[in-house]
C-alpha cells in the first residue's frame, strides 16, 4: 500500500506536468523531454549509490529518508516558477525516486518470508502497475479547474500518507 500511494503521487505528475510546463511556465513543448530525462538520468545515476548504502548502512533509515525526501520535495513544484528552477528540483526529485523504490524492492526481498517471495515481489510489482492505472486518472480530476498547487499538494499528501503506512512496517535488524 506505501508503495501503491508513493507510485500514485509520481504518476500525478505523467499527464499533468507537461501541461504545466507549456501553459503555465511558457515554454515550448520540445522542452518536456528535458523535464521527463533529467529525472529519469538522476534517478538511474543513484540506484548503484543507493544499492551501496543498503548493503553497508541498513534499510530503514535510508527507505524512511528517500521516501520522506521524495514526499516532500512533490510540495517544492508549487514554487517553480522558473524552467531551470524546475529543471534542478526534477534533478533532485529524480535521486529521491530512485533511491526509494530501490529501496523498497530491496526491503521486500528482506521482509517478505522464502516461501512466498513471488506472490509478495508480484504484488509489490503490482502497486505500481495499479499506480500508473490511476494516478494520472486522479490527478486529471484533481486539476479540473486547473488549480497545479492543489494538484502538486494533493500529489505530496498521498505520497506522505505512504509514508505513514511504512512506518508501521517491521524492518528486519541489521546486521
Amino acid at each position: 500500500m506505501a508503495n501503491l500511494l508513493m507510485g500514485t503521487g509520481f504518476y500525478f505528475l505523467i499527464p499533468t506536468l507537461p501541461v504545466f510546463i507549456v501553459d503555465v511556465m511558457g515554454a515550448g513543448p520540445e522542452k518536456v523531454g528535458y523535464i521527463i530525462a533529467v529525472y529519469t538520468l538522476s534517478a538511474l545515476i543513484i540506484r548503484p549509490l543507493t544499492g551501496y548504502l543498503l548493503d553497508g548502512y541498513g534499510r530503514k533509515w535510508i527507505y524512511l529518508g528517500a521516501f520522506f525526501l521524495f514526499a516532500a520535495m512533490l510540495g517544492f513544484y508549487t514554487i517553480a516558477i522558473t524552467f531551470v528552477w524546475l529543471m534542478v528540483l526534477r534533478f533532485i526529485h529524480g535521486f529521491t525516486w530512485g533511491a526509494a523504490t530501490t529501496s523498497s524492492s530491496t526491503i521486500v526481498v528482506d521482509v517478505v518470508p522464502a516461501n512466498r517471495r513471488g506472490e509478495g515481489i508480484g504484488i509489490y510489482g503490482l502497486s505500481f502497475t495499479l499506480a500508473m492505472a490511476i494516478g494520472p486518472g486522479i490527478a486529471l480530476v484533481v486539476l479540473g479547474d486547473g488549480n497545479y498547487n492543489r494538484m502538486f499538494l494533493s500529489s505530496m499528501a498521498i505520497a506522505f500518507a505512504g509514508l505513514l503506512l511504512v512506518l508501521l512496517v517491521k524492518f528486519p535488524a541489521y546486521e
